[in-house]
């Protein structure tokens, strides 16, 4: 066996085993084939997707053609489904002539761990990139240098992680001291999301909840113990979504 793979497969063991055997669902790489191999064995059940900002990366520097990268970024982020996706991308690859490029062909065939209309249903805790980590890894360096003796490292490390404590009590003491302003009718749902959530996460989940308010049902179909609601978005009459309940 190749070593690197035996080293991530470690690395995802030993995290099992501080888990408490809990297996991770979802992982976001930036598609280091080693490390993919070692997920798929490992991590047989979960769902591994790419990393954002890498393919961003890759498409900058594997394809010189004029607005490529945001019309990649455009057909990567497009939520609604498959279909749709497949048509914008092969509109994009005729439009800019790439039907021979390696790179546009070879991220076409991964397609389905990258596209978020292929992703819809697994959950990533809204991790698109590798970056929460990386921007870790960069906080650390802040503190963190080659050449220091192991007592200084442990009292470096013993720092950051006290500077991180000390950035969270704050938030924690905002959170517990203000109260944000509630601007949606479901205020009951408001004020218990105020209640569990911290200031700063809940003004993330109040905009997923204006959001949620410009939908409206237009049609309701009821089988035993499922219903099936189709639904339309205000100023977007020929977008239609199903949910099921």
């Amino acid at each position: 066996m190749d070593e690197s793979i035996a080293t991530y497969e470690w690395v995802l063991e030993t995290f099992f085993i501080i888990m408490m055997n809990k297996k991770l669902i979802s992982i976001v790489t930036d598609g280091d084939k080693t490390m993919r191999k070692a997920i798929k064995k490992v991590l047989s059940d979960g769902f591994h997707r790419m990393c954002s900002w890498h393919l961003q990366r890759n498409a900058f520097t594997n394809v010189h053609i004029k607005d490529f990268t945001s019309t990649f970024a455009r057909c990567m982020f497009m939520r609604r489904n498959p279909e749709e996706f497949e048509k914008a991308w092969h509109e994009m690859v005729e439009k800019l002539g790439l039907n021979g490029n390696c790179w546009v062909i070879e991220i076409y065939v991964k397609r389905k761990r990258w596209v978020e209309a292929y992703l819809r249903g697994n959950f990533f805790g809204e991790m698109r990139n590798t970056q929460r980590c990386e921007s870790m890894n960069a906080y650390l360096n802040r503190f963190l240098k080659i050449r220091l003796r192991l007592y200084e490292f442990v009292q470096q490390f013993d720092s950051a992680i006290m500077r991180i404590r000390q950035n969270k009590t704050k938030v924690e003491f905002e959170s517990n001291n203000s109260s944000p302003v509630l601007s949606t009718k479901l205020v009951i749902f408001e004020n218990h999301a105020m209640s569990v959530y911290t200031k700063e996460f809940f003004l993330k989940f109040h905009e997923e909840m204006k959001n949620a308010e410009l939908f409206f049902v237009v049609g309701l179909v009821s089988h035993d113990l499922l219903r099936a609601y189709t639904l339309s978005k205000f100023r977007h009459p020929n977008f239609k979504w199903q949910v099921q309940f």
